[in-house]
């Protein structure tokens, strides 16, 4: 006898074992978006945040359609001040990972600086908090921290203010 045929059993038994060495359920891929941080919805559910691990069968399980045994489903997208991003899903499409790239608002504009608060009022507890702004820019003229000029400037508005 050849030793063909006895090593042919042994062959088609290594190559099936090393297909089968990733089987369903533990397939996992990684569903990411730029900006990151979007919700992921798998039909409809939410499943997480981008970045995201999944394993696709546990996500969008397999079912049967006519005489096929397959995966469909719709992958959406979701972030705050970007436009709802979906696609259709089958197994091809979730046999690598995925990576979507969402369309934004621009960034919101900085954030503006707090208005200055108005003079006190010439009347009441005003004289007390002028004579305090004087005194605290007296302490920074001494140190040095403002200009002759500045302090001029700086204390003609605090006395106008009264």
């Amino acid at each position: 006898m050849s030793a063909i045929p006895r090593i042919l059993p042994l062959a088609l038994a290594l190559l099936l074992s090393a297909c089968a060495s990733v089987t369903p359920g533990e397939r996992r891929i990684t569903i990411d978006s730029t900006p990151p941080g979007a919700k992921v919805l798998a039909d409809g559910r939410e499943v997480g945040t981008t970045p995201l691990t999944i394993t696709p069968d546990d996500v969008f399980p397999p079912h049967w359609k006519g005489m096929s045994y397959l995966v469909e489903g719709t992958l959406t997208l979701r972030r705050p001040g970007c436009k709802e991003a979906s696609m259709k899903v089958t197994d091809p499409v979730l046999s690598k990972d995925i990576h979507m790239v969402l369309e934004c608002d621009a960034a919101p504009p900085a954030p503006q600086p707090a208005a200055r608060p108005a003079p006190a009022a010439p009347h009441g507890d005003g004289g007390d908090e002028a004579e305090m702004r004087l005194m605290r820019l007296e302490r920074l003229h001494d140190k040095g921290l403002i200009s002759d000029a500045e302090y001029r400037s700086i204390r003609q508005r605090i006395l106008e203010g009264l």
